[in-house]
Parts: structure tokens; sequence; C-alpha cells
């Protein structure tokens, strides 16, 4: 978008500075905008259009926006720096250049924002600033561009790339352990509808872009796109306005994408990821496309002994149990276990209700776990793979379990699998069968 607007337009924008101008609420706050008159009236012009020059309603729009600036010191976010979760290395981006026309043109790892693991470490608010910034970089490198080219750009193209999914697992939990109640925007319905903690931080964020940053968007790619995806945006679509959902281009593995954003931006401003030149800061996007590793790379730890080790897929949804009697007291219990990606939750029960080893989801997709404990008595000891938090994603467990009596006359290690609860759960982990309960009834499109 450039600054060609009618006459009418501008005689609007006009009267929309002089209605603030006697707004008590802002008064000449928006003066502090900045200096370039022209820059100043696309502002005010882009809140015009996006309330369809209705000036009651931009005024109002308006109005919260300065609002929140204030609030929130956005003019002071550059200077902000993210709580050490959230670095670029954990959260990438990069503004790789800028579009035929001068928009520039913003990359993001998506698949790699694990926007779950903000809301366990309880930095949700954190990682919302974080996203304000990254805004408020692309506004800067608007502002750039058009003092480089004497000519005001005032959109970007932002390029989702969902590699390694982990954005995608994030936003499946069950209800109990990390739901979040949404309020419900309709008051005659009475009944409350839940969010995961992931998801109601990402439609924070698109509430807050459409919001304060109305008319930027000049087009949006999300490339090879996993079918899983589909059944996720479902449940955010409906707080996307019609205007922004005309932009947006998902795609899935084909690379019909390609085309279409190579005839927007030339090569040399895109990483390999996507088809160019550009050598980015972000290694992931010097990168072609990932490929994750088929079930048979599974990786068999130590490789010496990898007969020793059972091998067990835990549907999406489910846990296994697997009992282990242990005849004498002062019994030594040792494990071993790694999965293939993604983490796993353990724990360890006596007699099926007391805790031995509490819970916990551990990254054993990334290191081996290993642990013992000493019985002090004998019964049943129940080793639990727990993979019910995730919703649409089934675990590969690799695992081996030793049991060490002290009577010293019991010199062999023994390793005995008894059986398990779950053996009749079916193996859920095709994207086909995803069923994502986000409890969205009766929610209705959000008028930003």
């Amino acid at each position: 978008m450039s600054l060609q607007a009618s006459q009418h337009e501008m005689e609007m924008v006009a009267q929309l500075k002089a209605r603030l101008e006697n707004n008590d609420q802002v008064g000449p706050s928006w003066l502090k905008l900045g200096d370039d008159a022209a820059l100043v009236d696309l502002m005010f012009l882009r809140f015009l259009r996006a309330r369809d020059l209705n000036l009651n309603k931009a005024e109002e729009m308006l109005t919260k926006y300065l609002k929140w600036r204030e609030e929130n010191e956005i003019d002071s976010l550059h200077a902000w720096t993210p709580p050490a979760p959230l670095s670029r290395k954990n959260y990438p981006y990069e503004i790789t250049g800028v579009d035929k026309e001068g928009c520039p043109v913003l990359v993001v790892a998506f698949g790699q924002w694990d926007i779950r693991r903000v809301c366990e470490l309880g930095v949700k608010s954190e990682y919302i600033r974080y996203v304000d910034q990254l805004f408020a970089n692309v506004t800067q490198a608007m502002a750039a561009s058009s003092a480089e080219r004497s000519n005001i750009i005032s959109q970007f193209i932002i390029v989702f790339v969902p590699d390694d999914l982990a954005a995608f697992r994030q936003m499946s939990c069950r209800q109990g352990r990390h739901a979040s109640f949404a309020k419900n925007i309709d008051s005659n319905i009475s009944q409350p509808f839940v969010l995961v903690p992931a998801v109601d931080a990402v439609l924070e964020t698109v509430r807050r872009f459409e919001a304060n940053h109305p008319e930027t968007l000049k087009r949006a790619f999300v490339i090879d796109t996993p079918k899983v995806f589909q059944v996720i945006f479902s449940g955010i679509r409906p707080f996307i306005n019609s205007k922004t959902l005309g932009k947006v281009l998902i795609a899935g593995g084909s690379r019909e994408w390609l085309p279409v954003l190579h005839d927007l931006v030339e090569p040399h401003n895109l990483p390999a990821r996507l088809g160019g030149s550009y050598v980015s800061k972000c290694e992931i996007f010097n990168k072609t496309r990932l490929r994750t590793s088929p079930a048979s790379t599974l990786q068999r730890v130590p490789s010496g002994d990898s007969a020793a080790f059972i091998c067990r897929t835990i549907p999406a949804g489910n846990s296994i149990s697997i009992e282990y009697h242990v005849s004498s007291p002062r019994t030594q219990l040792s494990w071993t276990f790694k999965t293939e990606r993604w983490d796993i939750g353990f724990s360890i029960l006596y007699d099926a209700t007391q805790v031995v080893v509490p819970f916990s989801r551990l990254g054993s997709d990334d290191q081996l776990q290993s642990g013992s404990v000493l019985c002090q008595h004998s019964g049943i000891y129940v080793l639990v793979f727990d993979n019910t938090f995730s919703r649409w994603r089934s675990k590969v467990v690799q695992y081996r379990v030793v049991l060490r009596s002290e009577d010293e006359d019991n010199k062999d290690d023994k390793e005995v699998e008894v059986g398990f609860e779950n053996d009749d759960a079916g193996d859920t982990s095709s994207e086909e069968n995803v069923q994502l309960d986000f409890h969205f009834l009766n929610m209705e499109t959000l008028s930003l």
C-alpha cells in the first residue's frame, strides 16, 4: 500500500485527526507517532480503510491502538531483551530482504516455535511481547525501505515455515491438565469452552496483529503444511477477518507456492529453504526442505546391545503400563529408554497406587534417559510411559529394564516384560485420523 488516496479519503484523514485532537482519551498523543507527515497520514488512512471509511469505527479502533501503544511501551520495544527461553535461536525469524516493490519479507520458522513450552515456563506474556517486538521490527523495516526508495512502504510479506512440527504438537493436550478457560464472546451463552494454553497464546497474537496493524499484510504463505495443520487452522480461522484470509496462501508439499512467491520476490531476497540464494543468519533457512527420519532408522542405544531393548509404539492419547514382579525386598530396578522423536511422560508406581517415581515429561528424543530405584518391598512395580498429553502424535519408545537383587546368591540380572494395560489401543498416529477438540462451539468471528 502506498499513499495513493483519493481526495475524499484525505479529507476523511483530516477529519479523523481533528477528532483525535479533541478526544479526551488520547488527545494529541498521535503526534508522537513520527515526524514524517506522510507516514502519519498513511497510518490514519490504514485505520480508515480497515473500517471501510467509517469515521466512528476508525476513531474507536485508532483510540484503542494509541492506548495499547502507551500501555505496552511500544516506543521502547526495540530496546527490550526477551528472557533466555525466548531467544531467536529457539524462536527463529528473519527479515531476509524485500519484494519487487520494496515490501519487507519476513520468514518465520514457526514449526520450531514451541509455544506450549512457553506456557509451561510461565512466560506467556513475554512470548506475546516477543511477537509484538517482531512486528515492531517489521514496521521499522518498512520505514527503512520507505526512506531508501523515497516512496512510502506500508506492507510486508510473511512466510511461515512449519519444518519439524514442534509448533503443532504443542497445540494438543488433554483439557484436564493443560486447559485454560476463555471468556465466552456471546454473553447469552453461559457454558464455558476450553482452549489449550498454546492455542490461546496464538489467538492472542492474532488478535493483537488484527487490532494494531491493519492493512499492513500484503501476502502470507504457509508452506509445505502437514495435514494436521488444516485441523489446527480450522480452529484459528474464525478469529481472522475475511480481508486477511484473502491474503493467505496455505500450500501442502507440492510446492505450488514457489512460483507464486518468486513472482513477488527475487530469489536473492529469499533463503535456500524458499528456493533463493540469500544466506540467512538462521541456519535452518539455509537448508532445503527438512525430512523426518522413518521409524526404521530409530537409534538403538547402546549400539552394541540393541537386542536387549524392547521397542513399542504408544498411540496418541494413550499410555502403556509395564508390570514387573519384585520377589525380594531391596531389589534394584534400573531403566534406560529413548524415544525416536518427541518427549514422553514417565513414572513408576508400586501396587498401582503408591508413587515411586513421580510423573515427568522427559526429552528422551534428545538424550538417553536412565535411572534406578531400590525397591524396599516385594510386589508389583509398574512403569508407565505416558502419551496422553498428545492428541495426534504417537511415540516410539525403546526401553530396557533390569532387576538386580542384593542377594549375593543371585548373581544374574533378569529382564522381564509382564504385560500391558493398553495393548489393545490402535495406532492413531496417521495424520488423516487427527481430531483436535478445541471446543470452539458457538464462537463468533472477532470484528477487529
